[in-house]
């Protein structure tokens, strides 16, 4: 199976917020990029962020 890279945000950005769900504050874009050592800019165009 081959993912598109949007799918490969969006699971990143799925799994980021499943292992944080104890936080009182939500993930944001910025940690999300920093943690897989990504630009914020392919995330925010994520259609998982929408």
């Amino acid at each position: 199976m081959r993912l598109t890279q949007w799918t490969d945000y969006a699971l990143r950005v799925f799994g980021q917020c499943a292992v944080s769900q104890d936080r009182t504050q939500p993930d944001t874009i910025a940690e999300i990029a920093d943690s897989h050592d990504t630009s914020p800019s392919p995330i925010l165009l994520c259609p998982a962020m929408r």
